[in-house]
């Protein structure tokens, strides 16, 4: 099973290599990175992009069936019936998107804490996880920055379990 982590217009070299890094040691496998890439032609609503329009160019670097991707984004997204996500994904086809422009903040740290929750977070629903209720849990959604900063960077221990069933059998 590969991860390839695909990067749209993202500059922060230290944030993708804090984010490799965590969801390497989350899911016990190796992250790929691509190349760089442009944002691709996406429909907007004022200054925000549809997040489900980032889903096929996310998807087309596929190498092979077996792979899972992640696109990373600064642009705001929104999604049908929401005034903005932090990200989307689309189990089916494996790939998912998050966007860093509503995670920043003047503190560092706490910007990459919480783009590593939201990473997790979605690579989490290509693997079959849904929300959670516990809102410590890395798959709690986030319906505000609070959210986000409340939650565990991590799974519970019920997400857990279904993540290691699903990662035991795809290897």
């Amino acid at each position: 099973m590969n991860i390839k982590l695909i990067l749209f217009d993202v500059k922060e070299s230290e944030l993708v290599e804090n984010l490799k890094n965590h969801v390497e040691r989350v899911l016990g496998t190796e992250i790929m990175l691509s190349e760089r890439r442009q944002l691709p032609a996406c429909r907007r609503r004022g200054d925000q992009y549809l997040a489900e329009d980032f889903i096929f160019p996310v998807n087309k670097e596929a190498e092979s069936g077996e792979d899972y991707k992640l696109g990373v984004v600064e642009v705001d997204l929104y999604s049908s019936g929401l005034n903005f996500v932090f990200g989307v994904a689309s189990p089916f086809k494996k790939s998912a998107v998050v966007s860093l422009f509503r995670l920043k903040t003047h503190d560092k740290k706490l910007y990459f804490e919480r783009a590593k929750k939201e990473a997790t977070h979605e690579i989490g629903h290509l693997f079959g996880l849904e929300h959670c209720r516990d809102t410590r849990c890395v798959m709690h959604f986030s319906n505000s920055i609070l959210d986000t900063d409340y939650k565990s960077p991590f799974p519970c221990v019920r997400c857990n379990k279904k993540l290691s069933y699903f990662l035991s059998s795809h290897r």
